[in-house]
């Protein structure tokens, strides 16, 4: 899996560009579908495949940036939007289902499990919806500005706040855990590996490790020159992350210790996902980019 990298950082290999402008958000379908989905500035929502970026449907219903987006186990998708609603869309007709109502300023993250959704808010707080009903069950109150929601493996809900904190809630009494320390600035972007570990960045360009059982930092990760955005982690461990400084990086699997590739990208600095099909998109401000 990293050989194909190296080829691309060599320019051996190129990767299919689409051109689009104004795409804020990047999330992938159902493991059954080869689709990904692209929110817009507009407030839409593409429905594009995985195998060519070929646009293939559009969701209509939010009035501003449709900036978060998550799907279930079931196929249901879920997109927050800065005009401060949630949405529920039928995966199948692309009908909305559901407009949750609750924020009062934008829907900046989303997360859900097999009971709940979890929305992350520049209001400073988490909402808790059940995704049965869409009814709200939930209020956590932050007293911070929530940038990313990641949840973890020994029942946690990770959230990335504005002045550089992670607070971790357990998602089973919705107490306070403790709140990890380190980063200056937004922490944008999180990723929990299957063993637990869970990766953070944001505005500080650096990625760190923290273990899943006690929020102990293990280790930074450093090499990206400005902030990150997205994380993702790949089937074989491999650990990739995106930045404002126009690069994707693959980081090796034993350790994450050295570098492998820098893969350059058009201005503009990349979101990134990796899908269920194993390929990797990312987006800048002139299009998305199909590796």
């Amino acid at each position: 899996w990293e050989t194909r990298w190296e080829l691309y950082a060599a320019g051996k290999q190129l990767p299919k560009i689409v051109p689009k402008r104004d795409v804020v958000a990047l999330c992938p379908g159902a493991r059954v579908n080869a689709i990904v989905y692209c929110g817009e500035k507009n407030g839409n929502i593409e429905v594009r495949s995985d195998t060519d970026g070929s646009l293939l449907q559009t969701f209509n219903g939010h009035t501003k940036w449709a900036i978060s987006l998550a799907v279930d186990s079931d196929g249901t998708l879920y997109s927050g939007s800065t005009d401060s609603t949630l949405h529920v869309w039928s995966a199948e007709t692309g009908a909305r289902v559901q407009a949750l109502q609750g924020h009062t300023h934008g829907v900046m993250a989303l997360a859900v499990n097999e009971a709940y959704l979890f929305s992350g808010s520049v209001d400073e707080t988490i909402l808790v919806w059940q995704r049965s009903t869409g009814i709200l069950v939930r209020t956590l109150d932050t007293n911070n500005m929530i940038f990313s929601l990641a949840l973890g493996t020994h029942d946690q809900l990770y959230a990335g706040e504005n002045g550089g904190s992670i607070e971790v809630w357990s998602t089973t009494d919705y107490s306070m855990l403790r709140t990890l320390h380190g980063h200056s600035g937004k922490v944008l972007a999180m990723t929990v590996a299957k063993d637990g570990t869970l990766f953070s960045a944001g505005d500080d360009a650096i990625i760190r490790v923290w273990s899943g059982a006690d929020g102990a930092l293990l280790r930074t990760l450093e090499g990206h020159t400005d902030a990150i955005m997205s994380l993702a982690i790949a089937p074989t461990g491999t650990l990739l992350s995106a930045s404002v400084d126009s690069t994707l990086r693959v980081w090796r699997s034993e350790g994450c210790s050295p570098l492998v590739v820098a893969v350059p990208t058009d201005p503009g600095g990349p979101r990134m996902i990796l899908t269920n099909h194993g390929n990797v998109w990312a987006l800048s401000s002139l299009s998305l980019i199909l590796y």
